[in-house]
Order: structure tokens, then C-alpha cells, then sequence
């Protein structure tokens, strides 16, 4: 992706977009910002058990949107929050 500020020219735009196909990396997103060269990279990040948080807060008269693939998550989540709700939203789940 090139982020072609007004700045740029055409030209130097389509240098850029040629030279890319020369540079060998494994990154899968890469972004021209400000004349520099951006690559999407990921790294392992280990974190410290901690103690666990405060639950989440749920409002008896809230409206909630959840998203999700079809795993099933999503209706789990929902199952869990009505659960914890006063306000019976099972005829709501869909």
C-alpha cells in the first residue's frame, strides 16, 4: 500500500511500488508513509500471570453488540451476560 502524500510525484510513487518487488521480506503489509518504508511485523510478547480483574460491569437494561465468527463464542458470551443480567434477554439472543 502506498500512501501517496501530495508531495510525492507519480514518479517517485511508482520507484517505490518497482523497488518493492526487489526487497525480500516476509511481511505480507507494506506501507510508503512520510518517504518512509513501513512493514507490518509481529512479535511474541510474554506476559506476567496476574491476579485476575475486576469482572465486567453489564447494565440490566443494556443493548450489546457481539460479533464473532461461527464457533459459537459470540452465543456463549451472550448466554453469559444475560446470565448476569437481571432483565431475562434470553427471547433477545439471536
Amino acid at each position: 500500500m502506498a500512501d501517496k502524500p501530495s508531495h510525492w510525484t507519480v514518479e517517485q510513487a511508482v520507484r517505490c511500488l518497482i523497488a518493492e518487488s526487489n526487497i525480500r521480506s516476509d511481511g505480507q503489509l507494506v506501507a510508503y508513509r512520510g518517504g518512509c518504508r513501513w512493514e507490518e511485523d509481529y512479535q511474541a510478547l510474554n506476559l506476567k500471570e496476574q491476579a485476575p480483574g475486576l469482572p465486567a460491569q453489564f447494565k440490566d437494561d443494556g443493548v450489546y453488540l457481539i460479533t464473532g465468527g461461527l464457533g459459537g463464542l459470540g452465543m456463549l458470551v451472550a448466554g453469559h451476560i444475560s446470565e448476569v443480567s437481571e432483565r431475562d434477554a434470553g427471547s433477545d439472543l439471536s
